[in-house]
């Protein structure tokens, strides 16, 4: 009887860890401004991917999507920008950019549309 009992508050305390790791709240994405010239290399390579839905890539803004990637440590996030990952070109074919850039634009990315700035609107 004893291990018939073990077992079932095995399996309880189970399922409680699963629900509390379902019920976790929203991943709080900061917000970055982008200067003219990261908007630029924005415009140049990331718009491409990011704005059209045929292409499978995470689309700017769009919550849900980034809630999936930022669920993920930022140097895997990054690495993966770097190196490429799934159908995404390493750097994003965004051969100038630097690691900042590359930061500050998944960040970018990944905010809503509304809340973005830009260094030029300030």
């Amino acid at each position: 009887m004893n291990y018939r009992r073990s077992l079932s508050m095995l399996c309880v305390l189970s399922i409680g860890v699963l629900l509390s790791a379902c019920s976790q709240q929203a991943i709080q994405i900061p917000n970055v401004s982008l200067s003219q010239v990261q908007l630029n290399k924005y415009e140049a390579s990331c718009k491409v991917c990011h704005e059209q839905k045929a292409s499978g890539a995470p689309q700017r803004g769009a919550y849900q999507d980034w809630q999936i990637v930022f669920g993920k440590p930022m140097d895997l996030i990054m690495t993966r920008v770097i190196d490429g990952y799934a159908g995404m070109p390493p750097l994003g074919q965004c051969f100038d950019c630097s690691e900042s850039d590359l930061n500050d634009l998944v960040l970018y990315l990944a905010q809503s549309p509304n809340t973005q700035k830009h260094e030029a609107e300030k």
